[in-house]
């Protein structure tokens, strides 16, 4: 998916927890990745069922600082339409 496509989605779309995907996590584990993590609500819902750590990596940048300021997963941000992304801490 081109990069601006995805930037462009509508606000709706980084709120959507996609439960249908819980069953596809492993038991047992103790910590994922989650990469496009948008606001960070499959991470909260999937810390809500289970014991685990959730690293979250999202390139559009409100939606990171949603994820980050609930806690629900450590998302990453750097960049902007037109540059380069790269990724560091928020």
């Amino acid at each position: 998916m081109h990069a601006e496509a995805y930037l462009d989605k509508d606000s709706d779309y980084f709120g959507w927890g996609r439960p249908e995907m819980l069953p596809f996590i492993p038991e047992g584990i103790t910590s994922l990745l989650d990469v496009g993590c948008a606001s960070g609500a499959f991470g909260a819902m999937l810390k809500a069922h289970r014991s685990i750590r959730i690293t979250g990596i999202e390139p559009h940048q409100e939606s990171a600082l949603v994820a980050r300021t609930a806690g629900s997963c450590g998302a990453w941000w750097r960049g902007s339409r037109g540059a380069g992304i790269g990724w560091s801490a928020l």
